[in-house]
């Protein structure tokens, strides 16, 4: 897939200033960077976002805690390996990636 700078341009205004202010940057960054997940793996569980993502562990399941409890992910335990975790979005997650898509698509 081929992104051009203004695609990039609009991703950062969207991303520093547009939408759901009550999401911090680190929360939109992990919101994000959970989105690009699923649509690879449609699988991902909390321990692989934390491995990808360049904070420290804790920092990051901190930011999946916030989401979690501000309506954007939902994480599931796994009845298989009980000490995993697996994310999902719920509609108000799924909404604000629709969002995010569009905006960086109109390239405004």
């Amino acid at each position: 897939m081929s992104v051009s700078l203004l695609h990039i341009e609009a991703g950062i205004r969207y991303f520093l200033t547009e939408g759901n202010e009550e999401l911090s940057p680190g929360e939109k960054f992990v919101l994000i960077l959970t989105a690009r997940l699923l649509d690879e793996h449609q699988v991902i569980s909390k321990q692989e976002i934390c491995e990808v993502n360049q904070a420290k562990p804790a920092t990051t399941y901190g930011f999946l805690k916030s989401l979690e409890n501000k309506g954007y992910i939902r994480s599931n335990r796994s009845n298989q390996y009980y000490s995993r975790s697996f994310i999902t979005f719920t509609d108000k997650g799924l909404n604000f990636k629709v969002r995010l898509i569009r905006f960086i698509k109109s390239g405004k």
